[in-house]
């Protein structure tokens, strides 16, 4: 064998190549852009903790540093808890679907549950996206959420209803499979209207909520390159077809990075019909950056009341060596909404044109899970809304998850929104302060380019006057979306009197569309309670005196001042029974398994009975007829109420209670969106002109 000279020079080389290799094997880079992958659907399993601890666990507001947070396992072990399912689900869910009245009782609110649940997936991330971002997604967790992967402590919320991210870019495993698991708590929460009192944990307050538990939105994974566009506003301008794009940027690299932005505006669904397009240079400085894009858009279509256009901007940014892309978009549509004013009225205006806004307050509750609608609930409601002739859905006391106003904006139907919870029941206490505030800004950020959006309101009903933190939260919303009508409360102050010293009202507080003022008056909001069970003839006397638009005094008349926007804000209701046999017939063909639904059939049954027992059975020969009999005297009222103060020509705005409360009962619509009476009575009195 001839031994072969290897001369240093060769050795160099060899050595040379060998560590460029070696180096390109841990350098490859997944190629640029933006890559999403759902993991919510089918295949989650559902574990009850009944044996953990969390009465007496301290709670943390974000930014939180989560190597400092107490790591709560669960408590039959890693090992054991993919064999320790109760239940194989679809997320997004709740608790209440699936285990309501766990213990037995179904009656009232007995058949919840509190405490802490396990919801857990597995997903692969393909080794192609080395060297990108890599967050999990959540739209929204009920309550506390303490985020694991592969049984590590990654992330933790506890705003509750709200979108929030987790970063796994430093845990995830690539090409290999990884364990999510998602330990939410349920403290309480409640099953009626009211969303104002607050709940001890531990040491703690926790602002109101309704009573479920789960991941009641998507679950996303998301892998983005170092430069990625966190965010687009699109803001509605007083010139109609005129918008302000305001894109943000997050730089994570720690480089300056130059490049082009470019926005594309097209027609939703149709991503060929480009209305508008253009590209500009950009700088993004590390941190990041906002770019303010300005759209003049003659052509684009208008937003309008059952007559929906929506449109699509479509925003890339590309670094200049093409080495980072990332893309967003988001939905909205052309339209204004403002306060005018005609021969010293003060008045409502959507595209030049004044509206009478009208419609039910939906406090949030849902059929099976409770929380939120499926999207065939989702449609069946806004369309049994427009079959009665309102144009209005007000959001009343509970944060609303996007499907329930997505729908709205897509059909024509305005929203008036409240993040709920927001009183505290008035109780002055720090963390629930910051509680409130962050779940009141990311509402705000969540959902400030809906079309349909347009009034915000803080506080139902309260009897405290406005304080310094919640002056400055109402800053806070006005910065971040100077569009919308932004309101302290709705109703007035029945305790005492409402003029201050300087002759201001607090409880009239309001902001109106960039307008930076403070006012204290202009906004009228009363909210009456019937002592009637009916429509009776005082309620119409003669054209100068009519409850609910009287113009002269008398007999405790109101007299309206013109001058300020009057809205008649919760017109009380009374009794009306859900439609317990269309209910039944329903769950006959989906089964019985959720929130509530046994005792829906369990009052069906009473109601049944009782047919054969009084001997009603006669003349009302199914309970559908009893049912919608009753249902029939309260659509009446609300029809000739309704009557009245459109006739009145000064009145801006009714809502009526209610719409699917839930515990009440005295909805114009029951869980289910089925009409408790005649639909046409109330779209009868509802129509343009008649």
């Amino acid at each position: 064998m001839i031994a072969r000279f290897i001369s240093p020079y060769n050795i160099f080389q060899i050595l040379l190549i060998s560590i460029i290799f070696q180096l390109s094997i841990f350098s490859v880079s997944a190629e640029p852009g933006r890559f999403e992958q759902e993991l919510s659907g089918d295949g989650w399993k559902l574990w009850i903790d009944r044996e953990a601890e969390w009465i007496n666990d301290d709670i943390y507001m974000p930014p939180v540093n989560i190597s400092s947070l107490p790591v709560n396992p669960p408590t039959c072990g890693w090992d054991k808890l993919n064999s320790s399912t109760d239940k194989v689900i679809a997320v997004p869910s709740t608790v209440e679907e699936h285990f309501w009245s766990y213990n037995g009782n179904p009656w009232g609110e007995a058949g919840d549950y509190r405490g802490v649940s396990w919801w857990s997936t597995t997903f692969k991330v393909d080794s192609d996206l080395k060297g990108k971002r890599i967050n999990i997604v959540f739209e929204s967790v009920v309550l506390r959420a303490e985020v694991f992967l592969n049984g590590k402590l990654v992330g933790y919320d506890i705003i509750g209803n709200t979108p929030f991210e987790v970063d796994i870019t430093n845990e995830v495993m690539f090409g290999e499979e990884n364990t999510l698991d998602v330990r939410v708590t349920d403290l309480a929460g409640n099953f009626d209207w009211s969303n104002n009192d607050m709940y001890r944990w531990g040491k703690n307050w926790v602002p109101a909520y309704h009573g479920f538990g789960g991941i009641t939105g998507k679950v996303y994974l998301r892998a983005t390159d170092g430069v990625r566009v966190d965010d687009i506003y699109v803001q509605n301008k007083p010139k109609i077809k005129e918008v302000e794009l305001f894109v943000t940027l997050k730089n994570l690299t720690g480089a300056t990075h130059k490049g082009k932005l470019s926005v594309v505006i097209h027609e939703w669904e149709k991503p060929s019909n480009v209305l508008w397009k253009k590209t500009l240079p950009v700088s993004v400085l590390p941190g990041g950056k906002e770019v303010s894009v300005y759209v003049k858009a003659p052509k684009a279509e208008v937003w309008n009341i059952k007559n929906s256009h929506l449109y699509i901007a479509s925003v890339q940014f590309t670094s200049g060596n093409n080495t980072i892309i990332d893309s967003m978009e988001r939905r909205f549509g052309f339209r204004w909404f403002y306060i005018g004013e005609k021969d010293g009225d003060e008045r409502f205006y959507l595209n030049d044109k004044r509206v009478f806004v009208f419609g039910p307050m939906q406090r949030g509750y849902w059929p099976k899970n409770g929380m939120f609608p499926t999207p065939e609930m989702a449609k069946r409601n806004v369309e049994l809304l427009i079959n009665m002739g309102f144009n209005t859905f007000i959001m009343n006391q509970c944060m609303v998850q996007p499907i329930a106003t997505d729908i709205c904006d897509e059909y024509g139907i305005l929203t008036h929104a409240d993040p709920g919870g927001y009183r505290c029941n008035d109780i002055p206490d720090e963390k629930a302060s910051i509680w409130r505030r962050e779940k009141l800004r990311r509402m705000i950020i969540r959902d400030r380019s809906k079309p349909s959006w347009i009034i915000t309101l803080l506080k139902e009903e309260t009897s405290t006057p406005p304080s310094d933190d919640d002056i400055q939260n109402m800053k806070m919303v006005h910065s971040l979306d100077p569009t919308r009508l932004l309101i302290y409360n709705s109703d007035l102050n029945r305790n005492k009197s409402v003029t201050d010293s300087y002759g201001k009202d607090p409880f009239k507080l309001h902001m109106r569309p960039f307008d930076d003022t403070l006012h204290y008056y202009g906004w009228w909001n009363n909210h009456h309670f019937i002592p009637t069970a009916g429509w009776i003839d005082e309620y119409y006397k003669n054209p100068r005196f009519y409850i609910r638009g009287q113009l002269t005094r008398g007999d405790s008349a109101h007299v309206y001042d013109k001058g300020e926007l009057i809205w008649l804000g919760e017109e009380g209701a009374f009794g009306a029974m859900l439609r317990l046999q269309k209910i039944k017939e329903e769950l006959d063909i989906s089964e019985a398994t959720g929130w509530r639904e046994m005792l829906h059939l369990n009052y069906f049954k009473a109601y049944d009975r009782f047919l054969d027992e009084s001997g009603f059975r006669k003349a009302f020969p199914t309970v559908d007829d009893l049912t919608v009999a009753l249902g029939k005297n309260m659509h009446y009222y609300h029809g000739r109420n309704l009557e009245n103060a459109r006739i009145s020509n000064i009145v801006d705005a009714y809502n009526l209670n209610g719409w699917a409360s839930a515990s009440t009962h005295t909805d114009i619509a029951d869980q289910y969106r089925n009409p408790t009476g005649d639909p046409s009575i109330i779209a009868y009195y509802s129509q343009p002109l008649y």
